[in-house]
């Protein structure tokens, strides 16, 4: 017996499987959109926390330095570690430094940490200014509008 089955197909039926593909796409549309969207939440708060923790460095003043760095009065000088970060030039005797630049009303602003620089001198469009944190504490130096300013602490240890 060929028996031929018909399934029939109201209005009510087509309405019911046009209503469940909108909702499949509608889904697909929503997690496709989600992915993105926790990867950006992620990183943003990332960074906000990183701001928080390099902002969050504070200490006393670092002592200011009055008369050429000691490298230059050494009977056999030994060079300092110079590097550049933005527009700024760093020159360190000892130690290691780490750097990180942050944005705040349109203006870029740069932090570096040193573990034990024992002298530092800093050289931005402001002018330089060489600093005596000592070779057994860390220094922070902020950068900001051109100008340096430093302070003993920082949690870099290398």
């Amino acid at each position: 017996m060929d028996a031929v089955w018909k399934v029939r197909r109201g209005p009510r039926r087509d309405r019911a499987a046009g209503l469940l593909h909108a909702v499949g796409i509608l889904g697909v549309i929503v997690i496709a959109g989600a992915v993105p969207a926790l990867t950006i939440h992620e990183t943003w708060s990332v960074a906000r926390a990183e701001k928080a923790a390099w902002d969050g460095i504070a200490g006393p003043a670092c002592p200011v330095l009055q008369g050429p760095p000691p490298w230059t009065a050494a009977v056999r000088p030994r060079p300092p570690m110079t590097f550049s970060y933005g527009d700024a030039t760093f020159a360190r005797q000892h130690g290691h430094a780490s750097c990180a630049g942050f944005r705040r009303n349109g203006a870029v602003y740069r932090i570096c940490q040193f573990n034990a620089p024992a002298v530092l001198v800093v050289t931005t469009p402001g002018g330089t200014t060489a600093y005596r944190p000592g070779s057994a504490r860390p220094a922070t130096v902020t950068i900001r509008d051109g100008r340096a300013s430093c302070v003993l602490g920082g949690w870099f240890r290398s």
